[in-house]
Order: structure tokens, then sequence, then C-alpha cells
């Protein structure tokens, strides 16, 4: 009877040992997590981790947010007017959307001398109203600017936008580029018409990322654990910078159909105002490359014409790791200070040569 107790004993110490030894292993990755992604990574390769982890399993996207955002059959989607919250781990913010769905008031739809066109970069996200770069760029050149970038549009959806727009005092278009534009593109210039998705397949997908970024026990153990597991055996990590003999192919596609873009949109609006391209990227995508092929394609005879309307303002040259918020990789205030510093300059430049060409 001794020897039988004895016996279960032995077997419920061998399963319940490594068992319990699972569930604190979990409970700890858990905990650990939930404390480093609260006070912020700061080593490099628990930083890539922890944010791929935050990108993919948890941050909040305003274009499938049901507050801020709603169906718009030619562009798939506006964000919806009113005032809103929109706040992640790293910010809590308020938007002020227009009657147009736009992040701007509603003077600024009136005759603007610049828009800015963009994704959630030039929108603003993870800073307030009147910390984005458009804001600084008004308060220092005095020019009436409207901001009419939206999360994640392409450069093709953007340029349709620009349509619908106030253009009659227009001087200066903003075009804030950034790479996952690249799909929209390539497919935009293939027959010149935008792939809008109906509304029933945008409403699935807004329910189907609410549902992905929804917490259950021990979310993060249970996803990290296996992270972590893979880039000690050599996964490849999505945050990496590639190398640049890898990616001036993908840059030279990209360039090209950007160039296509604004030459076709130039065309059919007509109009004199020039147009201001800024990349702007998540850390790992963001430098010169992209900027040097866009130079290389103006000097082909097919672009003399947008040759002389397209004007390329590099960001890269005054960004630093700083600037971002470490998860969530948009830029912080102090990044939009310097991007509107760097456009307000570079337009201040634009207006001399215009004065100096009338004078002549």
């Amino acid at each position: 009877m001794k020897d039988h107790k004895r016996q279960r004993r032995h077997i419920l110490f061998k399963i319940g040992v490594p068992f319990l030894t699972i569930v604190f292993l979990l409970f700890f990755v858990e905990l650990m997590g939930e404390i480093v992604l609260h006070v912020g990574p700061r080593f490099g390769k628990i930083r890539l981790i922890l944010a791929n982890y935050y990108l993919i399993h948890e941050r909040k996207i305003v274009h499938f947010d049901q507050d801020c955002a709603q169906y718009d059959s030619q562009l798939t989607y506006r964000l919806r007017p009113g005032i809103h919250n929109f706040s992640n781990r790293e910010f809590d913010t308020t938007l002020s959307i227009n009657s147009f769905g736009l992040r701007d008031s509603e003077d600024s739809l009136n005759a603007p001398e610049v828009i800015v066109l963009g994704d959630s970069f030039a929108m603003g996200w993870g800073v307030e109203d009147y910390e984005n770069f458009k804001s600084v760029f008004e308060s220092i050149t005095g020019k009436p600017t409207l901001n009419a970038a939206i999360s994640s549009y392409g450069t093709a959806r953007e340029m349709v936008l620009l349509q619908k727009l106030d253009r009659t005092a227009l001087k200066y278009v903003v075009v804030q580029y950034c790479s996952n534009d690249h799909d929209e593109n390539l497919a935009y210039v293939k027959n010149w018409s935008l792939d809008i998705v109906g509304e029933e397949q945008y409403q699935q997908a807004k329910y189907d990322y609410t549902k992905a970024i929804s917490y259950f026990p021990l979310k993060k153990a249970v996803i990290l654990l296996p992270m972590f597991w893979e880039r000690r055996h050599g996964a490849s990590d999505p945050l990496v910078i590639p190398q640049l003999r890898q990616r001036t192919k993908e840059h030279v596609e990209q360039a090209n159909a950007v160039c296509k873009i604004f030459d076709h949109n130039l065309r059919l609006l007509g109009g004199d105002f020039k147009l201001i391209l800024l990349h702007l990227d998540y850390p790992s995508q963001l430098g010169d490359n992209f900027m040097i092929q866009v130079g290389h394609e103006l000097q082909k005879p097919d672009y003399a014409f947008l040759k002389n309307r397209l004007f390329l303002v590099r960001a890269s040259r005054v960004l630093s790791s700083n600037d971002y918020f470490p998860l969530d990789m948009h830029l912080k205030k102090s990044g939009h200070r310097k991007i509107g510093e760097l456009l307000a300059s570079s337009v201040q430049r634009l207006d001399q040569k215009r004065l100096s060409k009338r004078n002549m």
C-alpha cells in the first residue's frame, strides 16, 4: 500500500514539476513582456522582437477603428468627421477630423496654398493635431495649408484624392511617400484606376483586425516564446535593413511607378502648382536609395514635363532613431518638428526662385 502511494507521488511529481515549470515560464514571459513593453525596450534584439509583436498583434490602426474611419466607395475609406481619441502604448492623442474626412480644420479646406498628401506619417500618427509637420510648416511659413494625409493611402489614392480638393489657390503639393505604397501604385499604373474594395469586405477587414489584436490570457507568452526561439535559430527578422544590393531593383520599380503616377495626374489636373516629394518611412526602410532612383527617372526624356514640376526633399538627412517611437516606429513630435522646418526652408527657397524668375 505504501509502495503504491509512493509510486503515485513519484508519478505526480514527474508530471507536476514540468507542468508547473511550463506554467511558471508562461506567466514569467507574460509578465516580463508586459513590463518591457510598458517601460519601452532598450536593447536591439529584444526591441525588434517586441516591436514585431506589438505591430502585428497589438497595435490599433486608425483606418480599422470603428470610431475613426468610415467606408468610402471611391477611396475605400476616409476618416470619420468629429473628435476622436486614438491611442496606443506610446501615445494618447486626439484626432480632429473635418467634414471632408481629413485631419484638419474646416477653414483649411478653403483655397489652401499648400496641400500635404501622404499616409500615417504625414497624417500625424502618434502626435497631436498641432504637433504634426503640416502645423509646424504652416506656423513657420504662414501659408494656408491643408493636411490631406490619410493612414495607409498610397501615392495613387493620394493623387485621386487631390482631384476632389479645392485647388484654386494651390502653389505646392507635398507628397509623402512610404515604401508600402508600392503595391497600390503598381496596380494603379496598369489601368489608371484604383482597386476599391466593397463596403462589406472593408467592414469584414475591420472586424478581423479587431479580433486579431484582442487580448487573451497569456497572449504575449504564447506568441513571444516562438518568436524568440525563431530568432535564436536564425530566422530572418522582418525589421532588419536589407543589403543595398538586394534593394536596388525594388527602388527602381518604386521610383518608376511614382513618376508615372505624378506625370499622368499632373497632365490630368492642369494648373501650375509644384510637387514636393518627401520620403518618410519606418527606420529600417528610410534612406536615400528611393530618392536617388527618382532623380534618375527624372533624367529620362519621358519625364521632361515632370522634371520642371517635381522637387525632392530628403528627410533621411535630418532624422535620427531618437525621432521615432521605439515600438510604433512612427515619428515623435521631434521628428515632425524637423520635417516641418525642412519643408518650410525648401518652400521658401522655391518661392525665392519664383520671384527671381519674375523679376528677370
